[in-house]
């Protein structure tokens, strides 16, 4: 028996929220270094995951806005392209 294909809005859903995970991933990683760092120091340093966990956020959710604005009819732009004078 053939296997059930999933409808693309689920598959994009899946990937969202394995993106997610592995951002979470990270994040008990770096504060888990952070914590560690702190501890071992005995003050508290410069809560530093907050950089890289933010950037890495703003990416995911660039992404996920670009990938929510491009439909069938309206392909992403390429470089050096126009959206005026580009056509497939």
């Amino acid at each position: 028996m053939p296997a059930k294909k999933e409808p693309a809005a689920a598959v994009e859903r899946h990937k969202w929220f394995d993106e997610w995970r592995e951002w979470l991933g990270g994040a008990v990683i770096m504060i888990a270094i952070w914590g560690t760092t702190s501890l071992v120091s005995g003050s508290l340093h410069a809560f530093w995951p907050a950089i890289p966990l933010g950037i890495w956020a703003a990416v995911l959710v660039a992404a996920r806005s670009a990938r929510r604005r491009r439909t069938p009819d309206r392909p992403a732009l390429r470089a050096g392209t126009c959206r005026e004078t580009w056509q497939e």
